[in-house]
């Protein structure tokens, strides 16, 4: 366990913070990519957290329950864009079977 010092471990939380919303924003704007690409990052963070010898203290306090708050909003806005996601891919799943109807019938 590392020793650290309460203004590094919110330097930490604030960070992890940080990352979730900006996963959040890149979520929002359909740029799926980018919250996986941030992903390895956040992790890492967190890795940091939970080897702290105070982690316990943190995960108790009012600005951790932030960066829980914000990875709610996070899980929210992906499990939204998935379902827009499905909704786009049936869409396209009728337009194609309406072209295969439209296209057997031309050439009869």
């Amino acid at each position: 366990m590392m020793k650290s010092t309460n203004n590094e471990n919110l330097k930490l939380i604030d960070k992890l913070h940080d990352v979730l919303q900006r996963q959040i924003r890149m979520a929002r704007k359909g740029d799926l990519g980018e919250v996986e690409k941030l992903t390895p990052e956040a992790e890492r963070i967190l890795k940091k957290i939970s080897r702290l010898s105070n982690s316990q203290l943190i995960k108790q306090s009012d600005t951790w329950k932030n960066v829980e708050q914000t990875y709610k909003k996070l899980s929210l806005t992906l499990s939204s864009q998935k379902q827009s996601i499905q909704q786009q891919i049936q869409q396209i799943r009728e337009g194609r079977k309406t072209l295969k109807a439209y296209k057997n019938k031309t050439l009869m």
